[in-house]
């Protein structure tokens, strides 16, 4: 129900297999790389999440019906979150939080640490309307065979 209210995002699998990490490891540097990141603990509830479901589907091998079908898609998916959540923090965390307070009157009653929580999680994502803040995608080169 959460994932249709929310817009039921479009999903890209093919980035998955195109995705090379910015810091490439196995989970211990994964969960270092998280613990590390100042923010409310979403990010490390998040990656605990996906190592919970890496361990999980190792019960299910090769089942057609799941969309992720391995641990190492799931280590994949972690490293796109860790290094998203990184550059998030580098680049444009206090000037998208400026753009949902210029949008929205709610988040200018938070502290300045909410308001980046909130520009950080959006939410509804689905939605065209919920990435207004996020800059646009630019194309990451693929590693070379």
């Amino acid at each position: 129900m959460l994932y249709c209210q929310s817009g039921a995002p479009q999903l890209h699998p093919e980035e998955l297999t195109l995705y090379r990490p910015k810091i490439p490891s196995e989970w211990p540097g994964v969960f270092h790389r998280a613990c590390e990141y100042s923010d409310d603990g979403h990010l490390v509830k998040f990656i605990r999440a996906i190592a919970t479901a890496a361990e999980d589907i190792k019960s299910f091998p090769q089942d057609s019906r799941l969309a992720i079908r391995s641990a190492r898609e799931l280590l994949t998916i972690a490293h796109m979150v860790i290094d998203s959540s990184e550059e998030f923090n580098r680049n444009t965390a206090d000037h998208e939080a400026e753009m949902i307070c210029a949008k929205y009157e709610y988040p200018r009653l938070m502290s300045h640490e909410i308001q980046r929580v909130t520009a950080r999680w959006p939410r509804h994502v689905g939605f065209e309307q919920s990435w207004f803040h996020i800059p646009a995608r630019k194309p990451r080169p693929l590693a070379q065979l």
